[in-house]
């Protein structure tokens, strides 16, 4: 529905607001992604686009490389999608809103039996906080999932949270470009957070949640609509739960860290100690030369180009944030001492090298 109006901006006076849209968010189907970037996404009704309708050869060549790297087929639906396990995290999708959201949808249900892992990482230490305080990771728990320490997780891949070879994964991850989550994964699905909970209810991805019902209650078939939370639910519970008090504790002691934090063993001294074995991060040449009082500016002559890239290519897959394969594109070309490393070193040897 569309409606026209006269108002001026309350802020910027000068200014008129001559025509105003009204859109219906009940009219918005829930969408996933089909592709390895998070611009590769369809209502979970839809289907799997064709490269052969890209406006583009250069776009069409992206299509059919993150196509045949999620091992889909155009037309595919998005419903006869499997999947195997479900993640719930990162920085980006780990408010406290998020939180409640994904426990209105998991209260009183159960992760189905063919999922292999579910897990849920708040989004900060105040969010866990905030969670716990109301209750909802003993909610998320008993559903199944895994309640975590707030931190990079199976988003990032740099630790045991990581999906295996051919697994499909329905995540909350704020990217799903190749080898994301692992080298070899075959597919991420990115979705809301109450979305991959409804996934893990389901155990599918091949679901339709109009007319498909997600369970069976006591009272009969259950849909995806039934226990979807409005926006009133989450405020009242947000009105009751969120104290200013509980932000200050918080920070207050953010910078004294838990039990497991102090217990790490690290070395000490006012400098990084910097280890030239290390196969993730590498000292940069940025300031080895560098003086109290800046070299006079001078002309840069004969410079290269030391990267040209096309559409669809990301900081992801030119230097990956995780451990790079020998046969990624990152390491293409190059078989040196600096292969699997993690990004700080790749840059470091991109940084040594334009600079001979």
């Amino acid at each position: 529905m569309t409606g026209v109006q006269t108002c001026a901006l309350p802020i910027y006076k000068d200014y008129i607001l001559l025509d105003m849209t009204h859109i219906d968010a009940a009219d918005i189907a829930p969408t996933v992604t089909w592709g390895t970037s998070p611009e590769h996404t369809a209502p979970i009704t839809g289907v799997v686009p064709d490269p052969a309708d890209a406006p583009s050869e250069q776009r069409a060549a992206a299509m059919r490389r993150s196509l045949a790297y999620m091992g889909l087929e155009p037309g595919t639906k998005l419903m006869d999608v499997p999947v195997d396990r479900v993640f719930i995290g990162s920085c980006t999708n780990g408010r406290i809103e998020d939180m409640r959201a994904v426990a209105a949808v998991a209260a009183g249900r159960s992760v189905a039996p063919n999922i292999i892992d579910a897990m849920v990482v708040p989004g900060s230490g105040l969010v866990k906080e905030q969670a716990e305080e109301e209750g909802l990771d003993k909610i998320l728990v008993a559903a199944g999932f895994q309640w975590r320490e707030p931190g990079c997780s199976m988003c990032l891949a740099m630790n045991p949270d990581k999906l295996q070879p051919e697994e499909r994964c329905a995540s909350t991850s704020n990217r799903n470009f190749e080898g994301r989550v692992h080298p070899l994964t075959r597919a991420n699905y990115l979705a809301s957070p109450p979305l991959v909970v409804a996934y893990a209810l389901a155990g599918r991805v091949d679901i339709d949640f109009e007319t498909e019902p997600i369970g069976v209650g006591a009272g009969g078939p259950v849909f995806l609509r039934d226990i979807w939370p409005t926006i009133d639910q989450i405020r009242e519970v947000e009105n009751e739960a969120v104290q200013p008090a509980m932000f200050r504790e918080t920070y207050q002691k953010v910078a004294k860290g838990n039990k497991r934090w102090n217990e790490l063993v690290a070395p000490k001294g006012n400098t990084f100690s910097w280890d030239d074995k290390s196969t993730y991060i590498h000292n940069p040449p940025f300031f080895a030369d560098t003086t109290f009082t800046p070299a006079p500016i001078h002309d840069i002559t004969e410079a290269f180009c030391l990267l040209n890239v096309g559409d669809s290519i990301t900081t992801d897959h030119i230097s990956p944030a995780g451990k790079i394969s020998r046969n990624s594109p990152a390491n293409s070309g190059y078989t040196g001492p600096y292969s699997f490393l993690g990004s700080a070193s790749w840059q470091a040897f991109f940084m040594s090298r334009s600079s001979t």
